[in-house]
C-alpha cells in the first residue's frame, strides 16, 4: 500500500482550481476547492466489511503532517478492530456529558443519570396517578433521607452496601417503617431506570432482609359514649384558634378524613339545601379510579350549617374554607388538627 504520495505541502498551495482530489495513500486523500479556496481531508477505511470515511480536518489549519499524524491514529483503531468514527462519537458526547453536567451543576440541576435526577423523571412520570399528598411524601422522603447520600451517584455505581447504610441512618434513628419505605421507593427508581434500558441491578432488592420489620400499630379509637362526650366537650372548650376549634367541631359531624376537611373549598357548598360535595379526588383510593367518578355527598346537620356560616365571614373571600395561617394560598397543615388533639390540655 503506497503513503506518503503528496511530496509537501507546497505541491498543496500550488494546487489549481478544478483540482478536486488529491491521495496521499493508505486511504487519506485530501479534497480540493471543496468550499471556496479550503480543502478537507479525509480518511476511507473498513470496518466489519463496510467502507466508511471519517473527517480529518481542514487544510490548512490541520497541515499535511498533522493530517498523516491523524490518519496513522485511525489505521491503527482499524488495525485493532476499532471503528475511528464510533470513537470519535463517544469522545465527543464525553465532552457534550461535561459540558452538560457544568451547566446543570450551575443551575443547581442533577447531574443526567445519577440517582437524583432518575428519581425526579419517574416521579415526574407517575404524578398524574398519584394523589398531591402522595406525590409530596414520595419526593419529600426521597430529598430527606436519600438524595443527600446517594443522589448524585451513577445508579451504577450505588451496591447494595451503599443503599443498606441509607435505609439503616433512617432505621437508626428508630424510623423503622420508614427505612423500610426507602428501600421500595428506591427499588422502584432502580426498575424504572431498567425499563429504559439501563444495563443494572436493583441493589435494593439484596437488602431486605437486612431491615428490621416494622412492628404493625393499631391506632387508638374512641369507642365508648361517655368517652365521645369528653371529647366533643373538650374540643367545644378547646381555647386555641377560632379556625382550628371550628375544623374540630365539625370533624364528628361530617366523618371524613382530616385531609379531605382540610382541603375544602367554598364553591363544594351548598349551605341552603345542607349538602357539602367532596370531590372524587380527594377521597381516598387510586388517582387513576378517582378520574370520573361523581363527588361524595355529605349531608349536613343545623350545627354544621351553622359553624359554616360563621367561618364564611372569615374566610370566604379566600375560596378556602381553613387557610394556612400566614401562607397565603395553602390549606391548614396536616399536622395542626394533630397537635390540638394530643397537645393541648383540653382536648
Amino acid at each position: 500500500m503506497a503513503l506518503r504520495l503528496i511530496k509537501s505541502d507546497r505541491t498543496i498551495q500550488a494546487l489549481k482550481k478544478g483540482t478536486k482530489r488529491l491521495s496521499d495513500g493508505g486511504g487519506l486523500y485530501l479534497l480540493a476547492f471543496a468550499k471556496g479556496d479550503r480543502h478537507y481531508w479525509r480518511f476511507d477505511y473498513t470496518h466489519e466489511g463496510k467502507r466508511k470515511t471519517l473527517s480529518i480536518g481542514v487544510y490548512p489549519e490541520t497541515g499535511l503532517a498533522l493530517a498523516r499524524e491523524k490518519a496513522d491514529q485511525a489505521r491503527s483503531r482499524v488495525a485493532g478492530g476499532e471503528d475511528p468514527s464510533q470513537v470519535r462519537k463517544q469522545f465527543k458526547q464525553v465532552i457534550s456529558d461535561r459540558v452538560d453536567a457544568e451547566k446543570r451543576a450551575k443551575r443547581g440541576e442533577p447531574v443526567i443519570g445519577c440517582f437524583e435526577e432518575v428519581a425526579r423523571r419517574w416521579i415526574e412520570k407517575q404524578k398524574d396517578t398519584w394523589t398531591e399528598d402522595y406525590t409530596h411524601t414520595v419526593q419529600r422522603r426521597l430529598e430527606t433521607h436519600v438524595f443527600p447520600t446517594i443522589g448524585s451517584h451513577q445508579l451504577e455505581a450505588i451496591s447494595p452496601k451503599l443503599m443498606l447504610d441509607v435505609c439503616r441512618k433512617a432505621e437508626d434513628r428508630g424510623h423503622v417503617e420508614t427505612a423500610n419505605r426507602l428501600r421500595k421507593i428506591s427499588s422502584l427508581v432502580f426498575r424504572f431506570a431498567i425499563a429504559e434500558d439501563r444495563k443494572l441491578r436493583d441493589p435494593c432488592a439484596e437488602i431486605s432482609d437486612a431491615l428490621k420489620k416494622p412492628v404493625v400499630v393499631h391506632h387508638s379509637a374512641i369507642t365508648k359514649p361517655d368517652q365521645i362526650g369528653k371529647l366533643l366537650r373538650a374540643i367545644d372548650e378547646y381555647s386555641g384558634s377560632f379556625l382550628v376549634r371550628s375544623a374540630l367541631q365539625l370533624l364528628p359531624h361530617v366523618m371524613l378524613r382530616s385531609s379531605e376537611l382540610r382541603k375544602a373549598e367554598w364553591e363544594e357548598f351548598d349551605l341552603d339545601n345542607k349538602l357539602w360535595f367532596v370531590p372524587a379526588l380527594r377521597m381516598k383510593g387510586p388517582k387513576i379510579k378517582k378520574l370520573d367518578k361523581p363527588p361524595h355527598f355529605v349531608p349536613l346537620t343545623t350545627q354544621t350549617v351553622s359553624i359554616l356560616e360563621e367561618l364564611f365571614a372569615l374566610t370566604g373571600k379566600t375560596g378556602v374554607v381553613f387557610p394556612s395561617q400566614g401562607h397565603k394560598g395553602r390549606f391548614m397543615s396536616e399536622n395542626t388538627l394533630n397537635k390540638a388533639l394530643t397537645e393541648s390540655p383540653r382536648v
